[in-house]
């Protein structure tokens, strides 16, 4: 049957325990984000076929890495436009810090939110790691970490 074959063909894209509560949970909260939102979309990466799709970062052992987050979001409310990166993880994940680091480097200022432009648009990106649990050693990096799907957006 075609449907069977879609749900076993999502079942491998999501497939992690953590993916799938963040999907669930997304789904709650479907209709706030379409009435806060002009548009908004979101793709879920495949980390064995979006190869591509990487970002590069050093490790705890300052060798090359890569980076690719479970989620992307484009939100859109007038000029303004927001790409997050959200990564589902359970709270005890190595190299979370690591990529905060390569995020901080590139999209931030200080501790603002660097702005690009691109035709009428004003663009933020942002990283987010979400988990019903805190992680016991975040540090100044709290700010990336949501217990709440509500509040990544």
């Amino acid at each position: 049957d075609d449907n069977d074959r879609k749900i076993e063909w999502i079942k491998h894209i999501i497939d992690v325990p953590s993916e799938k509560r963040f999907i669930e949970k997304l789904e709650w909260i479907y209709d706030e984000i379409n009435k806060k939102y002009d548009n908004w979309y979101f793709c879920k990466l495949d980390q064995y076929l979006d190869k591509k799709l990487k970002i590069p970062y050093l490790n705890d052992k300052y060798s090359d890495d890569n980076f690719i987050p479970d989620f992307i979001f484009w939100l859109q409310k007038w000029d303004e436009y927001r790409i997050i990166f959200v990564d589902p993880k359970w709270y005890q994940n190595r190299n979370w810090d690591y990529k905060v680091s390569w995020y901080e480097s590139i999209f931030k200022d200080g501790n603002k939110i660097r702005e690009f432009k691109h035709n009428e648009l004003n663009i933020k990106v942002e990283l987010c790691f979400y988990n019903i649990f805190w992680p016991d050693n975040i540090w100044n990096n709290w700010i990336y970490w949501k217990t709440s799907v509500r509040d990544i957006f």
